[in-house]
């Protein structure tokens, strides 16, 4: 396979890429926003944040269509991004019966264990929850 080498004044990121010019079953980007009815700019995010996979060919995104397809069945799916023994402050608050606030108070003084997931998510993990309010 051979390799292009893009100069220094294009835009491009990609330095060694290999050149392929099959696109008979790719996907440009805005194919696939027209596909699952979302912009572009979704597109392009949800490949930056991994929900979607790509492939760089000549400069270009492609996608393949099955991969276009599994992304439409869990689009709008926002659950499947905590595990079994972590919740949102959203669910940890409507568990336990109190304000999101509450909970962002115990986080802020540290009385409630936290981390960040996918960058500006908090998950709280159960088994803290439990030792904080003892339910």
């Amino acid at each position: 396979m051979e390799y292009k080498r893009k100069c220094n004044t294009t835009k491009g990121k990609w330095k060694n890429e290999p050149s392929i010019n099959v696109h008979f079953d790719l996907l440009s980007v805005k194919q696939a926003a027209g596909i699952l009815n979302i912009g572009t700019q979704a597109v392009r995010a949800a490949i930056a944040n991994g929900r979607l996979k790509a492939q760089y060919i000549n400069g270009k995104v492609r996608l393949l269509p099955q991969d276009v397809k599994e992304y439409e069945k869990t689009k709008w799916q926002r659950n499947h991004r905590y595990d079994e023994d972590e919740l949102s402050i959203k669910n940890a608050a409507k568990i336990l019966n109190v304000p999101e606030q509450r909970l962002y108070y115990l986080m802020r003084t540290d009385d409630l264990k936290f981390y960040y997931k996918q960058k500006k998510m908090i998950a709280i993990k159960k088994k803290d929850l439990l030792k904080t309010f003892g339910r």
